[in-house]
């Protein structure tokens, strides 16, 4: 993340925040209930099914799902991590979904958190929607002056 400091400043979003995917509509591809906190799962590239971490060759996975749970099990964040290069993304980019209501609780720092400590992110080649930006930026500053 130190070779994005200057990045940061030129961020402007491409992506109007209505053509993004909702929540719901991510949500909906995972168990209703779960485990609290964070799970790390995978999609493979044959089966495209959701399996644990580490149950899949590294090589097969198509996806890194990462998923924040609250204390009922119920899901209030996603995290997408693409390994390789697929029809949506290009790969080391990510989506972040936080449901709507729990928004600015710190769980999309705590789903990006894990992903930088296990992948390169390439936040330079994403491409941003207006909340995006406005998180990256933010993100990336506590970041820095808490180095």
């Amino acid at each position: 993340m130190e070779s994005s400091k200057d990045f940061v400043s030129t961020i402007i979003p491409v992506i109007p925040d209505e053509a993004m995917f909702s929540f719901e509509s991510q949500s909906c591809q995972f168990p209703e209930k779960g485990n609290p906190g964070l799970e790390h799962l995978v999609v493979d590239d044959d089966a495209k099914e959701l399996h644990p971490k580490g149950t899949v060759p590294e090589g097969s996975v198509m996806v890194h799902c990462i998923t924040w749970r609250k204390l009922s099990g119920d899901l209030i964040g996603i995290l997408y991590y693409y390994p390789v290069d697929n029809p949506w993304e290009k790969a080391g980019n990510v989506n972040l979904y936080i449901h709507p209501k729990n928004r600015r609780q710190g769980i999309g720092t705590k789903l990006l958190d894990y992903a930088f400590t296990q992948w390169k992110i390439k936040i330079e080649q994403q491409r941003y929607s207006l909340g995006g930006a406005y998180f990256i930026k933010e993100y990336v500053a506590r970041k820095q002056s808490h180095a």
